[in-house]
């Protein structure tokens, strides 16, 4: 458990909830802990979801013509992957949704390879249902993703509108539900995220030296005199918000809109400062290697991260006990000797987009492309985004690309009745054997 995952933990029962991570998580959580009040019992949900997510994936490739020892030779660069292997373990919200991202991608395949005809059955409408609800709920950046999913969806296959319609339809009016009427029930404190990311900003145009407009100084003096440091960091925006010399969060929500307007000033009067900031802060996604600055994995810490036990936070909170510390530590040690771009996500970024291009070539369609739409649309949403080298945002990606890039060299299209691919293979004992 990371300091966040803690913190989420207490918020049903103790703390009040708060939205600076999505508080959905954190009832979910607080539910679960009326089960059996123990950690172990989401992440036993977690690792058996992405377990079954991972089969189906292997099941439907080799219903392709894959063979199984392929499908499984392949599956085992997710428990050799630091990403894929570590990450997963930890108790957080952009586990599920790096999981959600997995099986819309998934779900888009089957859509793609039987032209649509995936759509006809109200259990896998389900199941579209429930991945894109887990991308809105779990992250802050999650609608946009589904709102261009759904529409690319319609646009590709408007044969089957009245049931991406419906799918639309709901899930914008559950996410507005929960977002809306049910945070309003539970008393949900407003996100202070905004006003600290657009602090943030105001930060790199002082440090940039933008000019300042006098009353514009005179304002920021109100907030912290400029004669002392406004912290800011291109890598990471924790130091923004953090003691000793962070801004108080709660002081910058407040602020909010006479923030958004100064940011808005600032960039059209140095929009140089700001492509600076984007380049360097978005280097997570991009860049394989990153000299300048720390890569934050499974903690803040250098590459090989170290073991973070879980932070003391009350009387309840959960206490380290597990039987095989040594594994644990084990398993770091290998990891810290690591190169570097085997952590990074761009790595695997770049290894995916040749796969879709090896794979659209192959088939003769352009239609492959919309197989990575989802993790890619993720990372285009980051790239302004990105408030933290961490490799925990880019999981999904990561997942996707080890499971995906061995199947998109070696599964080739199904040619034949697209009705007979919306059914599940089914082992049937024939004179010729198993088929």
């Amino acid at each position: 458990m990371t300091i966040d995952s803690v913190w989420q933990w207490h918020q049903l029962d103790d703390v009040g909830l708060d939205n600076w991570h999505p508080f959905f998580y954190a009832v979910v959580l607080g539910l679960l802990r009326r089960v059996a009040d123990t950690p172990a019992l989401p992440l036993l949900l977690t690792m058996a979801v992405g377990s079954l997510l991972i089969g189906r994936f292997a099941a439907w490739t080799t219903w392709q013509g894959r063979s199984s020892a392929a499908a499984w030779s392949s599956l085992l660069l997710i428990l050799l992957v630091p990403a894929t292997a570590l990450i997963p373990i930890v108790l957080w919200k952009d586990v599920v949704y790096g999981l959600g991202l997995f099986g819309l991608t998934l779900i888009i395949w089957r859509i793609e390879e039987t032209d649509g005809s995936w759509l006809g059955r109200w259990s896998n409408v389900g199941a579209l249902v429930v991945s894109l609800l887990t991308l809105w709920l779990c992250r802050h950046n999650g609608w946009p993703v589904v709102i261009v999913i759904l529409t690319v969806l319609f646009v590709f296959h408007r044969p089957r509108w009245r049931r991406l319609v419906l799918t639309a339809a709901t899930v914008i009016g559950l996410a507005t539900l929960v977002t809306g009427p049910f945070a309003a029930w539970l008393d949900v404190a407003p996100s202070q995220l905004t006003g600290v990311i657009l602090a943030h900003r105001v930060a790199m145009h002082i440090a940039s030296g933008t000019p300042l407009t006098s009353e514009e100084r005179e304002y920021l003096e109100s907030i912290k005199p400029l004669d002392s440091e406004w912290p800011y960091s291109c890598s990471s925006i924790v130091p923004t918000h953090t003691p000793p010399n962070g801004l108080d969060p709660s002081l910058l929500e407040r602020e909010v809109p006479r923030l958004r307007s100064m940011v808005l000033d600032l960039t059209m009067r140095h929009p140089g400062a700001e492509l600076r900031h984007i380049m360097c802060s978005s280097r997570l996604l991009w860049s394989p290697v990153d000299p300048e600055s720390s890569t934050f994995f499974l903690g803040l810490s250098r590459v090989g991260g170290e073991i973070n036990y879980i932070d003391d936070f009350g009387a309840d909170t959960p206490v380290e006990a597990s039987p095989v510390p040594g594994l644990v530590s084990a398993a770091y040690d290998v990891v810290r000797s690591l190169p570097e771009w085997l952590i990074r996500p761009a790595l695997y970024m770049y290894l995916l987009v040749g796969a879709l291009a090896f794979a659209a070539v192959r088939r003769r369609t352009y239609r492959v492309y919309l197989i990575g739409l989802p993790v890619m649309l993720n990372t285009l949403l980051l790239i302004p985004f990105t408030i933290s080298q961490d490799v925990r945002f880019q999981f999904g990606l990561i997942l996707t690309a080890v499971a995906w890039v061995p199947a998109l060299f070696t599964v080739a299209r199904l040619r034949g009745d697209s009705a007979r691919l919306l059914e599940w293979p089914v082992r049937q004992e024939g004179r010729h054997g198993p088929s």
